[in-house]
């Protein structure tokens, strides 16, 4: 386990606080990589491969990817990367609410 992990979990903090601190974090910057990426797109920089955004997604970064995607109005007109951002966002959010039911997480 990494040392600030460690260091974070010795204050007293609950593993779920701490896991909830990370994906918050993955997902701020997920939406800075989109944000970021519409700027590229308007001054026709090196952009961001779309499987990119769907592996952020896949790694529980949806949340920060649609959110850009919206803010921004970058990539809403690919329906093939929508969905799959909206799919694997949503599979992450049962997953995570089955285990905070059943008291696993």
């Amino acid at each position: 386990m990494p040392e600030f992990v460690e260091k974070f979990l010795n204050l007293g903090v609950p593993a779920w606080i701490a896991a909830l601190v990370c994906v918050i974090i993955w997902n701020i910057s997920t939406y800075v990589v989109t944000v970021l990426d519409k700027r590229a797109a308007q001054r026709r920089q090196r952009r961001v491969p779309e499987r990119r955004f769907l592996f952020f997604a896949a790694a529980l970064g949806g949340a920060g990817v649609l959110v850009g995607f919206y803010t921004a109005r970058h990539k809403t007109k690919k329906p093939y990367l929508l969905v799959g951002v909206w799919t694997l966002t949503m599979i992450w959010a049962i997953v995570i609410a089955v285990l905070a039911l059943t008291r696993l997480f």
